[in-house]
C-alpha cells in the first residue's frame, strides 16, 4: 500500500496511534499498527519483502514505538526496514537509548546543559559505593522499568541493606536481580509536583502536571498520579531548553522529557522517554489534542510530504 505509516508497537494502546492515523487519513496517508512479531520478513534474489497479516507491506515510515518483550524484535525489524531503503524514525538505537535507564542517563549526565542525578550500578560489589557516594535518600529504579512500577526509595542505610538481602519482583523484562536496577539520589521535588514536557523535532511543544493521588512520591499517571494539561509558559527558558537537550541527548525525535524542580526552585531531568504517551486524554480526561495534532504536523512538514514527493 502506497504512503502508508507503520508504527511498530502492541496493540494495548492502539487508539493511541489511531489518533495520529485520523489526522493524517485526509491527506491521502494510511496508517497500520504492527505488533513487531507479527510482522514477516523475506530476503529473496537481493530484496527484502515485508508481510503483515497475509498481505505485503511496504511502508512510507515505520516509527519504532516497541517496548518491554517486543524490544529486541521491533530493533531487528527496524535495522531490516531501514537496509530495505524504507525511512525509520525511532530507529532501534534510539529505543534502547531510551528503556535503558542506564544508558539514557549516562547521556544526560554527559550533557554541559542538562542537570540529571548520579547513579550506580546496584550489586553486592557497589554497596558501599552507593552508601559513601550517592547517599540517603535514594532511589532504586529498574533499568527496563516503565509506567512507576518496581520503584524503591530509602531514607537510610538499614532499610536499603534490607531491600538487598531480600528477593525483588522482576519488572517488565527484567529477571528479578537487583542488578537489574540502578540508584540515583532522591531529590525532593517543589510541591510534590513534576511534569512531563514532550519534545518533537527537539522542540517543546506540550506539557503537563503529575502528582500523586495518595501523597506519595510516584507520580506516574498509568499508576497513581493525577495530571493536568499546563502551558509552556509555565516553564522558564532554563527548563525548556533543557528538556529540549534532553531529546537531543537520547536522539529522540518524539520525546518524553520529564523534569521537576527542587525545592530551590531549579529545575532537574528525571528521566527522557522515547515512546511517550500521544493521545494525553487517555490519562488526563478532557485533555486537548494538540500533542497528536503537533505529532501529526510534524510527521506531514517533515518526514511524510518529503518522502511522497520524492516518489512523485
Amino acid at each position: 500500500m502506497k504512503n502508508t505509516l507503520v508504527f511498530l508497537s502492541d496493540y494495548e494502546a492502539a487508539e493511541e496511534f489511531e489518533a495520529v492515523f485520523n489526522l493524517l487519513r485526509p491527506h491521502g496517508i494510511e496508517g497500520i499498527l504492527a505488533k513487531p512479531k507479527d510482522v514477516i520478513v523475506a530476503s529473496v534474489n537481493g530484496g527484502q519483502r515485508f508481510f503483515f497479516k497475509g498481505h505485503t507491506l511496504a511502508p512510507t515510515l515505520v516509527i519504532g514505538y516497541a517496548f518491554e518483550d517486543d524490544l529486541l524484535p521491533g530493533m531487528r525489524l527496524l535495522t531490516q526496514f531501514r537496509e530495505a531503503g524504507i525511512k525509520v524514525l525511532n530507529d532501534g538505537e534510539t529505543l534502547y537509548c531510551g528503556q535503558h535507564k542506564d544508558v539514557s542517563s549516562m547521556r544526560l549526565n554527559a550533557s554541559p546543559d542538562i542537570r540529571h542525578m548520579p547513579y550506580v550500578m546496584c550489586s553486592a560489589e557497589s554497596v558501599h559505593y552507593i552508601i559513601d557516594v550517592i547517599g540517603f535518600p535514594c532511589v532504586a529504579k529498574p533499568i527496563n522499568g516503565a509506567c512507576g512500577l518496581g520503584l524503591y526509595k530509602f531514607d537510610d542505610e538499614v532499610s536499603f541493606r534490607a531491600w538487598m538481602s531480600t528477593p525483588v519482583a522482576a519488572v517488565g523484562v527484567n529477571s528479578g536481580s537487583h542488578r537489574d536496577y540502578y540508584i540515583q539520589p532522591y531529590i525532593e521535588k517543589k510541591d510534590g509536583v513534576d511534569y512531563r514536557i514532550a519534545c518533537i523535532g527537539h522542540q517543546a511543544v506540550y506539557a503537563y502536571e503529575r502528582r500523586s493521588s495518595n501523597g506519595g512520591w510516584v507520580t506516574n499517571l498509568s499508576s497513581n498520579g493525577l495530571g493536568k494539561v499546563v502551558s509552556l509558559d509555565i516553564f522558564g527558558n532554563e527548563a525548556l531548553m533543557m528538556a529540549e537537550s534532553a531529546s537531543r541527548a537520547i536522539g529522540s525525535l518524539f520525546c518524553g522529557v520529564d523534569l521537576a524542580f527542587d525545592m530551590h526552585g531549579q529545575p532537574f531531568i528525571i528521566e527522557a522517554n522515547t515512546c511517550p504517551a500521544i493521545k494525553i486524554s487517555r490519562y488526563i480526561p478532557g485533555a486537548c489534542d494538540g500533542l497528536e495534532r503537533a505529532f501529526a504536523t510534524y510527521l506531514l512538514d517533515n518526514h511524510l510530504n518529503q518522502i511522497i514527493e520524492s516518489d512523485n
